[in-house]
C-alpha cells in the first residue's frame, strides 16, 4: 500500500500543478495532493520528489489529465475498502460529491463536442500521458 502511494505521489502533485495552471478553461476540481502526502506520513513513509513535469501545453491536455484524476478517484472509492483496518485513507476516500462525475462527463462531452479535431486530439494525448506518467511511476524501483 505504501509503494502504491509512494507512486501516485510522484504524479500527482505535478499533474494538479499543471491543472492549476490551466484552471481557467477547466470544470471546477478538487486537489487531492495534501490528501496524500498526508497518509504518506502518517504511515511514516517519506514524501517523493514529483515528476519532472512533461506534460504539453497545447490547449486540450489539460481536459485529458483531469478526465484521468477524476477518473481515479472512482477506482479510488473500490480500493479505499480494501486497505487494512489502521491504514490511512484519506487520498482514496476523497470520493466523488453526489453528481460529480456525470456532471463532469457532460462538461467533458460538451468540451469535445466544440472542439477541433487538434483540440480532441490533445485532450486523448493528456489522457495516455498521465497514464503513462502513473504506470511509469508504478513500475519504478527505488
Amino acid at each position: 500500500y505504501g509503494d502504491f502511494l509512494t507512486a501516485h505521489a510522484r504524479v500527482l502533485g505535478a499533474a494538479e500543478a499543471y491543472l492549476s495552471r490551466h484552471a481557467a478553461s477547466l470544470p471546477v476540481w478538487r486537489p487531492r495532493a495534501a490528501l496524500l502526502k498526508n497518509d504518506l506520513l502518517q504511515m511514516g513513509l517519506p514524501v517523493p520528489a514529483v515528476h519532472a513535469e512533461c506534460l504539453p501545453e497545447r490547449e486540450g491536455t489539460a481536459m485529458g489529465v483531469l478526465y484521468v484524476l477524476e477518473g481515479s478517484r472512482l477506482g479510488g472509492r473500490v480500493l479505499s475498502a480494501r486497505v487494512a483496518e489502521g491504514l490511512p485513507r484519506t487520498y482514496l476516500s476523497a470520493f466523488h460529491q453526489k453528481g460529480e462525475w456525470p456532471a463532469f462527463l457532460e462538461r467533458l462531452g460538451q468540451y469535445l463536442d466544440e472542439s477541433d479535431a487538434v483540440r480532441r486530439q490533445a485532450v486523448t494525448e493528456g489522457a495516455v500521458a498521465t497514464f503513462a506518467l502513473f504506470r511509469q511511476s508504478a513500475e519504478r524501483q527505488d
